[in-house]
Formats: C-alpha cells, sequence, structure tokens
C-alpha cells in the first residue's frame, strides 16, 4: 500500500509542477497593452407642462507597461486620457428653457503593482494596486431664457483647471487564449481619491474635495487586452565558441 502511494506520488508531481508552471506567470516576463472604456446614459423626466432631459457619453482609454519582478507579481507604469461629454437640459411653462454643455478632459500617469492568481491553465483572477495623478479641465456652456431674466443669453464659461491625487485597489480576472495574448476585465475598485480645482468664471470660486469609498456601479466596468512577451538574451563575443 506504502509502494502504491508513492509511486502515486512520484507520477502526480511532475504533473502539478507542469500546471503550475503554465498557470502562473514568470519572473522577468513582461508585458504591453491597456484598457477601454466606453458608456453612455440618458433620463428624461415630464410633468404639469415641464421636463428635463440629460444625457451623457463617456471614452477613456488607458495604456499601460508592466515587468513581473518575481513569479506573480509585477509593477510598472500607466497612462489614462478620458472625456465625458454632457447635456442637460430643461423647459419649464411659458417658453422659459435653459441648457447646459460641459465637457470634461481628464490626463493623467500612474504606477502600480499586480498579483496574479491561478485558477486553471487558462484563467486567473488580479489584484491591482495604483497610484496615480490627474490633470482636469473641464468646459461649460449654458444657453437659455429664465424666468428671472427675461432675455435670451449665451455664456461661454472660460475653462476650469483641477488636479486630483488618487490611490485603488482593483480586482480583475484574465483569459489566456495563448501564451502571449491576455484579455482582463476589471469590476469595483476601493478608493481614495484628493480633488482641487480653480473656476475663476464662477466668482473666482475653488474647490477641494476628498472621498474614500468602495464603488460597485456598472460603471466601474472595464475591459483591457495584454501582450506578454520576454526579451531574448543578447550574445556575447566571449561566450561564442569558436572552435
Amino acid at each position: 500500500m506504502k509502494k502504491l502511494i508513492l509511486k502515486s506520488a512520484i507520477i502526480a508531481l511532475p504533473l502539478l509542477t507542469s500546471f503550475g508552471s503554465n498557470a502562473q506567470i514568470s519572473k522577468g516576463t513582461k508585458f504591453i497593452g491597456g484598457m477601454l472604456n466606453l458608456s453612455t446614459s440618458s433620463q428624461e423626466n415630464s410633468g404639469y407642462g415641464n421636463k428635463y432631459e440629460f444625457s451623457q457619453y463617456n471614452a477613456g482609454i488607458a495604456p499601460r507597461f508592466g515587468c513581473y519582478i518575481s513569479n506573480s507579481f509585477a509593477i510598472g507604469v500607466g497612462l489614462h486620457y478620458n472625456v465625458t461629454s454632457a447635456t442637460t437640459s430643461q423647459f419649464i411653462n411659458y417658453g422659459n428653457y435653459s441648457e447646459m454643455k460641459a465637457t470634461h478632459h481628464s490626463f493623467g500617469a500612474s504606477v502600480f503593482g499586480r498579483y496574479n492568481w491561478a485558477l486553471s491553465k487558462k484563467f486567473g483572477f488580479f489584484m491591482d494596486g495604483n497610484v496615480g495623478y490627474t490633470r482636469t479641465n473641464e468646459k461649460m456652456n449654458v444657453i437659455g431664457n429664465y424666468v428671472i431674466l427675461p432675455y435670451p443669453y449665451d455664456n461661454n464659461l472660460p475653462v476650469v483647471p483641477g488636479n486630483s491625487f488618487s490611490m485603488a485597489v482593483v480586482p480583475g480576472i484574465i483569459f489566456f487564449p495563448s501564451d502571449q495574448i491576455g484579455i482582463e476585465a476589471t469590476y469595483g475598485n476601493l478608493r481614495y481619491q484628493f480633488a482641487n480645482s480653480d473656476n475663476n468664471g464662477m466668482m473666482g470660486m475653488s474647490s477641494k474635495s476628498s472621498n474614500l469609498g468602495l464603488n460597485l456601479g456598472l460603471s466601474t466596468i472595464q475591459f483591457g487586452f495584454n501582450y506578454y512577451f520576454k526579451c531574448k538574451p543578447k550574445v556575447k563575443a566571449d561566450d561564442v565558441d569558436m572552435e
């Protein structure tokens, strides 16, 4: 019986070793890729001769590069750009109306760390931790004729600059259709952010804010693609056998 168990263990050991080597990402592996985020939303309310409409479109891209400094653990750097366009319209009794269009641009950079857990030879779970800086610019345009202003007006407000610093932990899953290709998706995050902005177009007001929270909204879903590779070592002249 003991011999049978020993033989089974000897047979299973190389299988387990092979599985582990295939499932985890080895030290020295590099990857380049990014994530894409697209979303749109709209809302409409009406009643008693009044009507309210809201629509928003959001698009973002985040390229990155990383390197595994040990088996399953990587560090890297990334860039991100995001644009959001929102329109709010109100139609009130007696022909009064207002419309506000806001366009928000953000660009920044971050450093991150990632740890992978293998679920199978093709699937894995990962956890990202990142620290980043973002520069924002927001442009608003307001048109309409309100009850308190009995004449049409067009108010092109100046660009509002802002800065933000953030730290976040983001979970995700990854699928490897091949050894070099990884397709991943993330959902939710635990995030802290500090932001400040100056608004000289609104009576010289400035604002500061900070928030910490667990975000589980559908807008946090992102999809990404990575290409994994290893650089071949350069052959030195001293290493070449000239015999």
